[in-house]
């Protein structure tokens, strides 16, 4: 019986600026060890300026995703997700920024840990693999993620009368 995953992942990386990123996703559990799914990404950008004590915050990334995860043993797991994310940037063409889209590739290890009954936690320590340029929407290569997952939602077939 395939089961539903559902869940998200949540990722602060320490730069100027903050990095925040919400990273909702939904999958399948096609057997014992091995999931597969999608997601999407939304980061805010925090700035702190600490002359005036205001905060700011800005949406400029966002995209989608797909993974894969695969457990090896004792709640630890290989890792691998293809992201493509959206960035706004300044043109230095013309004043007015610009989307662009850029693809990346996350892989590493991560080990799960029981939350709840039906409530899964997880940690990753991923690496961007395929960084292409220095204004990379994904921030830093190296990444720790927090997350969490549902453990008993299934699929249920239903005999139909027709």
């Amino acid at each position: 019986m395939k089961t539903i995953i559902l869940g998200g992942n949540f990722d602060i990386q320490m730069s100027d600026p903050v990095l925040i990123d919400l990273a909702p996703l939904v999958g399948f559990r096609l057997n014992k060890k091995l999931s597969i799914g999608l997601g999407g990404t939304y980061r805010v950008d925090l700035t702190f300026d600490s002359k005036s004590l205001n905060t700011q915050y800005d949406t400029k990334v966002y995209g989608f995703n797909s993974f894969l995860s695969y457990d090896i043993v004792n709640r630890f797991f290989v890792y691998g997700q293809y992201d493509y994310l959206s960035k706004k940037e300044q043109d230095q063409d013309v004043a007015e920024e610009v989307q662009t889209w850029e693809p990346g590739f996350m892989a590493g290890i991560g080990r799960s840990f029981r939350l709840h009954t039906k409530i899964t936690g997880t940690v990753m320590l991923l690496y961007n693999v395929v960084e292409s340029n220095i204004k990379s929407p994904f921030g830093n290569r190296f990444q720790v993620r927090f997350g969490f997952q549902t453990n008993e939602l299934t699929f249920k077939k239903v005999n139909r009368p027709y």
